[in-house]
């Protein structure tokens, strides 16, 4: 996993291809890892992502996708008793 340190290594990314230009220089396209993104950096913009802080990362992701879910599942629930939602066909 990788980071962009232009972006303060805000979100992790994977590398799909690595292009390199006729001037030499190399820049890599990305694929977010637990956000649905594409981008492009300059290999050098990029670095490596100690394997602790991509598993630490990925547990507050799934955490936070946890609780989105219970929010959802609670306002459901909520709502089918007031009558608010239609019943499932």
């Amino acid at each position: 996993m990788f980071g962009r340190k232009s972006y303060g290594k805000d979100i992790l990314f994977t590398v799909e291809k690595i292009i390199e230009t006729k001037s030499g220089n190399a820049f890599c396209i990305l694929k977010g890892l637990t956000v649905r993104v594409e981008a492009d950096a300059d290999i050098d913009d990029l670095e490596i992502i100690q394997e602790a802080v991509v598993k630490s990362s990925m547990r507050s992701f799934d955490d936070k996708l946890n609780r989105k879910i219970k929010q959802l599942q609670d306002y459901r629930e909520e709502n089918s008793q007031k009558g608010f939602l239609r019943e499932e066909q």
